[in-house]
């Protein structure tokens, strides 16, 4: 993107995040080759749902907690993402999968249920499934859409992270990666 945003506007930061998703877009809609820089919440919120509703068959998450929230932003609960991941799984032969590493974010006493987007998709198709992967962090969070695009965080301490629409050959190994960790003995099932 050419355009710039003069910081000293006090609607810089709409401008960007407009400019940002743009940038996702035109990604999405071309497939190109391109890394992408995703650390800021926004960000990853909307390019997840693109990934939901570029998706043809099949998007996969490894997470920490399946955040609702980041810093006041919306992330796996906002509305458009739930209702891009809902018409996903609407398809005939659509699945998400989802690998929380550590507890899943919900309020104490709740359950896997009541986080908004299982709660949502669990309702929205019969391929959902929810597990928690028990042993020890290897690497950050990552998604993949249907084995062409994937979003990977590069420093976890920071959320620091790319994505790519057009990079099959890594998005194919993290799909790889997130099957065995799927079936390994570490990963038990929450939501069937």
């Amino acid at each position: 993107m050419s355009e710039t945003v003069n910081l000293r506007d006090p609607n810089a930061a709409d401008k960007a995040d407009a400019l940002y998703r743009q940038m996702i877009d035109a990604a999405a809609e071309s497939g190109e080759h391109k890394t992408i820089s995703n650390r800021d919440p926004r960000h990853a919120g909307y390019l997840m749902q693109t990934f939901f509703g570029c998706a043809k068959e099949r998007v996969r998450i490894y997470t920490t907690q399946l955040a609702r929230q980041i810093d006041s932003e919306h992330v796996y609960a906002s509305p458009e993402l739930i209702e891009k991941a809902s018409a996903l799984l609407a398809k005939p032969d659509s699945h998400v999968s989802i690998i929380v590493q550590g507890d899943l974010d919900v309020d104490k006493g709740m359950e896997a249920m009541d986080h908004p987007l299982i709660a949502a998709l669990s309702h929205a198709g019969a391929h959902l499934r929810v597990s928690q992967y028990t042993a020890e962090r290897q690497f950050g969070d990552f998604a993949v859409m249907d084995e062409t695009a994937y979003r990977a965080e590069v420093d976890g301490d920071r959320a620091t992270a790319i994505a790519n629409f057009g990079d099959p050959e890594f998005a194919a190994m993290l799909a790889e990666l997130f099957d065995s960790m799927e079936t390994s003995d570490h990963c038990r099932q929450i939501v069937p």
